[in-house]
């Protein structure tokens, strides 16, 4: 019997098979370790990512609630409690965690502490008292200024953190142009009325302030009435400037600013509403006085200060005067609860913008606002004002189905295509007896007045809206959000 040997080649050939296989389970064993330090690399970068979002949106968050108390309690600005930057902080809110960013120039406040966390309920604020929100201003107190605002927020582990700003400015609900006391379209007027015309109508309103308002004398040409059309005219009527409006009939009588407000050069004035209706325009000739009118003297007719059938007159009045459409004015209303259905609760305290949805009557012997507290009153429907009342501040008519097809965002206030109600029936303001609106009243419809009324463009009272805080609003300034550690 033959006994079979294998041949020295397949032992050599099963040898290389088993190191190969050994080979293969290191390489696989390396490859499992790698992958698994892959996996972990991965799991701690997606960690390191989910603890950065969270910290980041709670900062976002927190942004967005300094915004929100900014806007709801803007009129305190100045009673806020500010600490004034050191100049050599590092950490939010001077500094952005490495070096100083605001000098002593800032002061700032932390919005969780001013409104005790009442302004961040629901966000999960893990150093809520250290790491704000803040509001930041460079004078203190001072809301006209631009503010920052700053958020930092950490993760629940307190291993990421965030830091947002974001630079905000403010704005004037009401941004009016050149405005006169009565601006229309159509402004058929007639009887004893009276016009204070506007003697700065190429001045800029930031230049009129409460400092200067009372003493102002005159940039330019006089403007008291602004139309479309024709203004028709009956009557003895007259137009002057403030210098010549005074009691009785002598031109150095005191000077009529409201009833119980002081000539500021004598200290005395009308007391009551029976001496506000004697003053009138006095014939005075160093003020060209009256500029133009109805009566005897040097302002027979219609001169320069009446602006009519103007092919300049703006397209869209509301846009001349609010710089935004009706809608973004009548949110902003809304924002501050004053949205009325009429104007019957309104009275000498009511200060600020308010939307009307209906008509605006004022009845006999009643005030709207006051000159350091004047209103802005926007009405959808028609109004009427009676005798014996006051209104102080700006009254306007909103067409809401005023079309204007010819405008163009390069044009939107003079266009070639006349503007028209679409629904044939513009708003009307019905003006009757001794009323006397202290500002401005600018209706997208037709005015028309009969009687002993007044219409007194008084720059204290555009001087007080610049500087209320009822009458201005905050917005983020382009490009300025920033989160830069």
């Amino acid at each position: 019997m033959h006994t079979h040997i294998p041949a020295a080649g397949h032992r050599q050939r099963g040898v290389s098979t088993l190191v190969v296989a050994i080979v293969l389970l290191i390489a696989a064993t390396f490859l499992t370790f790698f992958a698994a330090k892959i996996g972990m690399q991965e799991q701690r970068m997606s960690g390191n990512d989910y603890r950065h979002k969270e910290a980041f949106s709670t900062a976002e968050a927190g942004l967005d609630r300094a915004k929100a108390f900014l806007a709801a309690n803007r009129m305190d600005f100045a009673t806020w409690g500010w600490t004034a930057c050191a100049g050599t902080e590092t950490t939010p809110p001077c500094g952005d965690g490495t070096a100083n960013l605001f000098n002593t120039n800032w002061s700032w406040i932390n919005v969780y502490r001013r409104s005790s966390g009442a302004a961040l309920a629901g966000l999960n604020w893990p150093q809520s008292t250290a790491d704000g929100p803040f509001i930041l201003t460079r004078t203190t107190g001072d809301s006209f200024q631009p503010v920052v605002l700053a958020a930092q927020a950490r993760s629940l582990d307190g291993t990421g953190r965030a830091v947002v700003r974001q630079s905000m400015s403010r704005y004037l609900i009401a941004q009016p142009g050149p405005v006169p006391p009565i601006m229309a379209p159509t402004v058929p007027l007639g009887g004893n009325f009276t016009v204070v015309g506007n003697p700065n109508h190429d001045l800029d309103l930031t230049e009129v302030t409460l400092a200067n308002c009372d003493s102002l004398t005159g940039s330019g040409q006089m403007l008291s009435i602004w139309s479309e059309g024709a203004v028709p005219t009956s009557g003895t009527w007259k137009t002057c400037s403030a210098g010549s409006f005074r009691e009785g009939t002598s031109s150095t009588a005191n000077r009529c600013i409201g009833v119980g407000i002081p000539d500021p050069a004598t200290g005395d004035g009308p007391s009551t509403d029976a001496e506000w209706h004697s003053c009138n325009c006095q014939d005075n000739a160093a003020e060209k006085s009256p500029y133009s009118g109805g009566s005897t003297g040097s302002g027979v007719g219609i001169n320069e200060d009446v602006v009519d059938s103007d092919p300049d007159f703006p397209g869209d009045i509301f846009l001349y005067v609010f710089g935004r459409p009706k809608s973004a004015v009548k949110a902003s209303a809304a924002a501050a609860g004053h949205i009325l259905p009429d104007c019957s609760s309104l009275n000498a305290s009511s200060t600020g913008l308010y939307w009307v949805t209906g008509n605006c009557d004022m009845p006999a012997n009643s005030t709207v606002g006051s000159r350091a507290a004047p209103a802005i009153v926007v009405f959808e429907g028609n109004a009427s004002f009676r005798s014996n009342s006051h209104f102080w501040g700006m009254v306007v008519g909103a067409d809401m189905q005023r079309s204007c097809p010819g405008a163009t965002p390069t044009d939107p206030y003079s266009v070639d295509t006349a503007c028209t109600s679409t629904d044939g029936t513009p708003n009307e303001v019905d003006v009757n007896g001794t009323f006397t609106v202290h500002g401005a009243m600018i209706v997208e419809g037709e005015v028309d007045g009969v009687g002993d009324y007044k219409a007194v463009y008084d720059p204290c009272v555009f001087a007080a809206m610049g500087a209320g805080t009822s009458f201005d609003q905050y917005g983020p300034v382009a490009g300025s959000w920033n989160d830069a550690l």
